[in-house]
């Protein structure tokens, strides 16, 4: 597997385990234990990757007071991770309430799709 490939299916299997944890409402604290203390947070090699491969790089919370070099990178990467794995989360969320319309819609009384009036 790439390394890109790699990350991806580390973000992917974040989102999952936060979403397992703590439920589609109210996730944010999780999310940040989960992405702080990890590998694409806390090793400097794996820092750049994430910000190679992340979509989010400019996540990065520009009020700071001017770290060095590593910390920024470190802030980058914490960021940019976070922003991937939120919109993973958000994405199966979306799924999930898709999901449950399609559910209703096929529980319409005589079969008709939603958007037939019973009177025509």
């Amino acid at each position: 597997m790439s390394e890109e490939n790699d990350y991806w299916a580390f973000v992917r299997s974040v989102a999952d385990d936060v979403l397992e944890e703590a439920g589609q409402d109210d996730y944010s604290d999780t999310l940040h234990e989960y992405v702080d203390g990890c590998e694409y947070v806390i090793y400097y090699g794996k820092m750049l990757r994430a910000l190679i491969y992340s979509s989010n790089t400019e996540a990065i919370d520009d009020s700071s007071d001017g770290p060095g070099f590593w910390e920024f990178i470190q802030k980058a990467a914490y960021h940019a991770v976070h922003a991937d794995v939120q919109e993973r989360i958000e994405r199966i969320k979306e799924d999930t309430d898709d999901s449950e319309d399609q559910e209703d819609d096929d529980s319409d009384e005589a079969g008709e799709p939603a958007d037939c009036d019973a009177d025509d």
